[in-house]
């Protein structure tokens, strides 16, 4: 059995969309080097593929530390108590530097 990444608690806000779609706002709860977990109002499909900027310190993404843009899918969905917020996995593709992080 593989061995999941270790997830490092992280409670920073981020935004995301569904491609071609609106963005939306949304807080982290953790993440590891594969994905990350949100919560917000809004939760995407179950597969649907996503673009998410986030804030992250230095030393769980490899060698990207600040605000970082990552590509990536909705890989599960939590189920929630009717009046709160959703929680959803996205799991990362490829991330890099966000332009404004690139030029700092």
């Amino acid at each position: 059995m593989q061995q999941r990444p270790q997830r490092t608690d992280l409670h920073v806000p981020v935004r995301y969309h569904v491609i071609g779609d609106a963005w939306y706002e949304g807080w982290t709860e953790n993440i590891s080097r594969t994905g990350v977990l949100v919560r917000a109002a809004q939760a995407p499909p179950l597969g649907a593929e996503v673009d998410v900027i986030l804030t992250v310190p230095a030393g769980i993404l490899g060698d990207l530390a600040g605000e970082t843009f990552c590509a990536g899918a909705i890989s599960r969905r939590l189920a929630e108590a009717a009046g709160e917020s959703s929680r959803f996995a996205i799991v990362f593709r490829r991330c890099r530097p966000t332009a404004a992080n690139r030029s700092s």
